[in-house]
């Protein structure tokens, strides 16, 4: 779900009861947790993508790209 200016969601949870109700919320701020390193490549292919206006850049995303783009990894 992209939104023109404020990018796209980084991760999401997505709640099902046992009734059959599903709920879902999206994270378009946090820096996401994963269990395994990811390369800033895909933080700046993902920017590519779905692009964000300055304004709503947040400042680890901002750290990400830089680090690829001086080829770090991890």
């Amino acid at each position: 779900m992209y939104r023109p200016g404020s990018g796209t969601w980084f991760s999401a949870v997505l709640t099902v009861t046992a009734a059959g109700k599903a709920d879902a919320s999206y994270n378009y701020d946090d820096e996401p947790t994963w269990p395994f390193p990811v390369d800033p490549q895909v933080y700046a292919t993902d920017l590519e993508a779905f692009p964000r206006d300055d304004a709503h850049l947040p400042e680890w995303l901002r750290q990400k790209v830089r680090d690829h783009a001086a080829g770090r990894t991890e």
